[in-house]
């Protein structure tokens, strides 16, 4: 068969953060029984509640269309991320502007720490990631993650206002 091949996900960024259960599609036939050898010897079971709960809302709701609804809501809010940074980032701060996802990539100027930033910033009740668990090497300690899909425009707003102001802070107090 012409383009074979394996694809997998998971239903927790298209059905629910905490649904954690992943599928996978593998035609050949003895692909897929290798596949499912190697997943019953690397764990006992996956949560049959999980599975339940899934089945059902599989075999009720069109999860294409659910799919197309929550695309074009990150897709929005993703713009209106961006352009608050646009608006309120130093020009030295760089960032993605994502076509799809979840998440924009931050990389911050020279000397700014990322886990420096997420410190000052949890402590005003804003969440980013630091990068440096993405980079095997140990490195990324100057980018970082941020996430647009699970607040609405205020909260992005402010969000980002308070990440320009901890950079601000971060910058201006002598290392």
């Amino acid at each position: 068969m012409e383009g074979e091949g394996i694809l997998t996900g998971s239903f927790s960024k298209i059905f629910s953060p905490g649904m954690r259960m992943g599928w996978v599609c593998a035609p050949p036939k003895e692909v897929m029984e290798k596949t499912l050898i190697a997943k019953q010897a690397s764990d006992l079971h996956s949560n049959y509640l999980c599975q339940r709960i899934l089945s059902k809302y599989l075999e009720t709701n069109d999860i294409d269309a659910h799919i197309a609804v929550i695309n074009e809501e990150y897709r929005k809010r993703a713009e209106w991320m961006v352009s608050q940074m646009e608006k309120c980032f130093p020009d030295d701060v760089h960032f993605t502007r994502p076509t799809g996802g979840m998440f924009i990539w931050l990389t911050l100027p020279e000397g700014v720490s990322s886990g420096a930033l997420f410190e000052a910033a949890l402590k005003r009740k804003v969440a980013i990631l630091p990068g440096t668990p993405f980079y095997a090497d140990g490195g990324g300690d100057s980018t970082a993650r941020i996430n647009f899909s699970n607040a609405d425009k205020e909260d992005i707003l402010a969000g980002i206002e308070i990440v320009a102001e901890v950079l601000e802070e971060i910058r201006s107090t002598p290392q």
